[in-house]
């Protein structure tokens, strides 16, 4: 628990913690601020040292988690995909967790990791993985231990995205630049993938690479569109406030090695 004098409408200074936290979090000294911002409609806590950069965020955890939820529900699954070489179609809906032409059940639940929801979900009594691709969806079949190479996947060809769908939130870590990211959130990738997960949010707006590997890395992709000139990007706040942590994170990862 952190013990705080006004500074503002919207800033603390800590003067003082307990030997405990009942937040989670081990970080924030005396001298460091809380700011409070909005980002992406999600209210958090910016902990920022005496220079103004920031060291970490905090949010409630189970707003975060209501929050990724309705993102996976909202920005990677909701539309109509029509399944490839059959005359059916698969819908999912917007705003709540059901689909509509995967059988007689219509209410699906994500599987969890890392107190997370992450792309796979259960309907029915099966086990579905998905991938998101340019043109719809890739769903496999199957427990999480098998290798998605040795299954078949159920192509999904979009046909209509619902209002809330996203056309330009594509990757492996979409999250990166929809939700905010706390440390305990990023403290289970390594400094490779934090490296990934960074670049990534760049690479949604085209981003050439100087570094030749995450060039090779993101022109595998078939959402990744290269533009000339994309030095310099429009990112949103979410995203600098992400990057920042990112950063933060690969620093004290590598530090550990």
């Amino acid at each position: 628990m952190f013990y705080t004098r006004i500074l503002g409408p919207e800033r603390m200074q800590i003067i003082g913690r307990t030997s405990g936290s009942d937040i989670g979090i081990s970080y924030g000294k005396k001298g460091d601020v809380l700011e409070y911002k909005i980002l992406n409609g999600f209210e958090v806590l910016l902990l920022k040292d005496a220079k103004n950069s920031i060291l970490g965020l905090l949010q409630k955890r189970k707003d975060l988690y209501n929050f990724q939820v309705q993102n996976k529900i909202n920005f990677e699954l909701a539309g109509k995909y029509r399944v490839k070489g059959k005359n059916y179609f698969i819908s999912f809906m917007p705003n709540k967790a059901e689909v509509k032409g995967m059988g007689s059940e219509e209410s699906y639940n994500f599987i969890m990791e890392y107190d997370a929801p992450i792309n796979a979900f259960s309907i029915g009594g099966k086990l579905y993985r998905y991938l998101k691709t340019y043109r719809g969806l890739l769903l496999y079949e199957g427990t999480l231990e098998a290798a998605l190479e040795d299954i078949k996947p159920i192509e999904l060809e979009l046909v209509n995205g619902f209002p809330f769908a996203s056309t330009n939130l594509f990757g492996d870590y979409t999250f990166a630049s929809s939700i905010p990211l706390t440390n305990a959130m990023l403290a289970k990738y390594s400094s490779k993938e934090l490296r990934l997960i960074r670049n990534e949010i760049f690479a949604r707006y085209g981003f050439v690479f100087k570094s030749a590997d995450l060039q090779a890395h993101f022109d595998t992709m078939d959402w990744y569109v290269s533009i000339k000139n994309s030095q310099k990007v429009a990112l949103t706040p979410l995203e600098k406030v992400n990057i920042q942590l990112l950063l933060n994170m690969e620093a004290i990862k590598k530090m550990k090695k």
